[in-house]
């Protein structure tokens, strides 16, 4: 698939987890992707773990697999983003 298709699926992967992701999230489409392509490398390596069969970057961009994968891998990318950064973030904190 190239890197080109990496980033596309990694701005698609991105956008996905962080609208299914509640807490601090880099903005923008940098971050989305940014966000996405971690995420895909997150996700290749749980499917490792559970021994599926993915290669990084991925040879075929609309496998279900590598979706699920790398949204669930965003997700922890996210999840860990929120950890480091969550409670720093400027701003009035509501009550």
């Amino acid at each position: 698939m190239g890197i080109l298709g990496t980033l596309i699926l990694g701005v698609f992967i991105g956008c996905i987890a962080k609208k299914l992701f509640r807490g601090p999230a880099p903005g923008g489409i940098v971050g989305s992707a940014i966000v996405g392509v971690l995420g895909a490398f997150v996700g290749t390596y749980l499917a490792t773990v559970f021994n599926e069969d993915l290669a990084f970057p991925p040879s075929h961009f609309w496998s279900l697999t590598i979706w699920i994968y790398s949204v669930l891998g965003a997700l922890v990318v996210l999840f860990v983003y929120e950890l480091l950064v969550g409670g720093s973030r400027g701003g009035r904190r509501r009550r």
